[in-house]
């Protein structure tokens, strides 16, 4: 968040521009709005990542919440639209691909570029992914599998917090 923008939505919600406060207080109090901001948009993914965790746990009836690139391969295995008892450690890779260029197709990263002869589905890199960190780009992908679930829930007249959503499909049809 801009630290200017906060500067003004103070002066205009105080009214500080008859009593202008202290040069010295202002940036250490906007600094400290920013610091919670920041902080309530973390726990808000937090929250989120953690229903649709739940949610491919109660679905696929798990013991254990399932980690990010187990939800990306789920997301592959979705996306390539069959499932078969065993995938080879190379198709496994190319599912945890298919799945994140999915889900970088919302933003415009990738753009879906049809299937090949054996239903493979196959994505064009549009544009470079700019984002470095392995945390900043694990952040970008929890944000993307969130907006998955949400458009599938939505797509399948699913709603709720509970493992109704998912629960009718074991593999996610």
């Amino acid at each position: 968040m801009h630290k200017w923008l906060i500067f003004r939505l103070i002066f205009q919600i105080s009214n500080f521009e008859q009593f202008p406060p202290s040069p010295y207080l202002c940036p250490l109090f906007i600094d400290h709005i920013c610091f919670f901001l920041e902080k309530m948009d973390d726990w808000e993914l937090d929250f989120e990542w953690l229903k649709v965790r739940h949610l491919v746990k109660d679905a696929l009836q798990r013991d254990v919440l399932p980690d990010l690139n187990a939800i990306l391969f789920m997301i592959g295995i979705q996306e390539l639209g069959r499932w078969k008892a065993n995938f080879t450690k190379e198709e496994k890779q190319d599912l945890m691909h298919i799945a994140v260029c999915n889900l970088m197709s919302y933003d415009g990263y990738y753009e879906f570029k049809g299937r090949d002869a054996d239903g493979w589905p196959h994505y064009e890199a549009v544009k470079a992914f700019t984002q470095k960190g392995m945390k900043t780009q694990e952040v970008y992908l929890k944000e993307k599998i969130i907006q998955y679930f949400r458009e599938w829930q939505a797509a399948h007249g699913k709603t709720g917090t509970t493992d109704e959503g998912l629960q009718s499909d074991a593999a996610l049809q």
